[in-house]
């Protein structure tokens, strides 16, 4: 579980006028556990998150029960303090190929790592600093992007695969 500020309603990084923003890393089995958290309040599967004010009442419940029972008084508080909580599962995305062409895909688009390496603003300040380098002075241009997209491939690639690790090593799933 993590905690951090974020700028208020107003955009105001003022002391006294920012919010926390909180995150619980939490299990839940693929199959009829995975199908219950992501239910919503209406009875509606959702494929991926179930947004804000629309958690069933009974994972709610179940969530802030857990939390009292096993979270440490300020993660307590700022569960009885949160109005609309809100779930969303953690998937890894890596694509074979990030040059299309005259179009590339970069950041999140091009490999999703796990919330907790922190890294996805750095990988695609990476994505496209490493771009420019590569096109300085470059005539051609096939051959720079093929440099480009396997190196940053293998880049995303280390990181999807530290994170999942890492992911892992926290939740207590043993490692293949």
């Amino acid at each position: 579980m993590l905690q951090y500020m974020v700028p208020g309603v107003d955009g105001s990084t003022a002391r006294g006028h920012r919010r926390f923003n909180w995150l619980w890393y939490l299990k839940a089995a693929p199959g009829e556990e995975l199908d219950a958290v992501l239910t919503d309040r209406d009875g509606k599967r959702r494929s991926h998150s179930v947004p804000p004010g629309a958690l069933s009442a009974e994972q709610e419940m179940r969530f802030r029960q857990t939390g009292a029972e096993r979270a440490n008084p300020a993660f307590q508080a700022l569960i009885e303090n949160t109005e609309d909580i809100f779930v969303q599962e953690i998937q890894d995305l890596q694509v074979p190929r990030m040059v299309f062409g005259r179009v590339l895909l970069t950041g999140d688009a091009a490999s999703i790592p796990r919330p907790h390496t922190a890294g996805s603003t750095a990988k695609a300040a990476t994505n496209a600093v490493t771009l420019a380098r590569v096109l300085d002075g470059e005539t051609d241009l096939a051959r720079a992007l093929r440099i480009w997209q396997q190196d940053q491939l293998t880049q995303g690639m280390q990181m999807s695969q530290w994170g999942i690790g890492m992911g892992n090593r926290i939740m207590g799933i043993a490692q293949h």
